[in-house]
C-alpha cells in the first residue's frame, strides 16, 4: 500500500525519492493506535505522500502484543529501481 502512495507521487514528480521515518504505537488489540512520520529523520516533502503513507499505517493490524502496549520506529526509504519500477525498501532496522 506504500508502493501506490509512492507511485502516485513518481507520475506527478518522478524525482521523488527519500525516506519516512514511521513512528507508531500498536494498542493492546494489535490496532495502530497512533501514527506519524518522525520529524528528525524523515526527508520527504511532500504532504500529500507523508499523509498517505501515515494513512496506510494508521489501517494495519498486528498480533496482539503479549505486555500491553509497542511503539514502533521503522525507516522506509522511497526511491525509483534501476528498472523503472518503484519499491518501498526498507533499509537500517531500528
Amino acid at each position: 500500500m506504500v508502493k501506490r502512495c509512492y507511485a502516485h507521487t513518481l507520475r506527478k514528480d518522478p524525482e521523488t525519492h527519500g525516506r519516512y521515518t514511521a513512528r507508531f504505537l500498536i494498542d493492546e488489540r494489535g490496532d495502530v493506535e497512533t501514527a506519524a512520520p518522525d520529524p528528525n529523520t524523515t526527508t520527504l516533502t511532500d504532504p500529500e505522500l507523508v499523509g498517505c503513507i501515515t494513512g496506510v499505517l494508521k489501517s494495519l493490524r498486528f498480533p496482539q502484543p503479549e505486555n500491553g502496549y509497542v511503539i514502533v520506529v521503522y525507516p522506509i526509504d522511497l526511491g525509483p529501481k534501476d528498472d523503472g519500477t518503484v519499491t518501498p525498501v526498507k533499509t537500517d532496522s531500528p
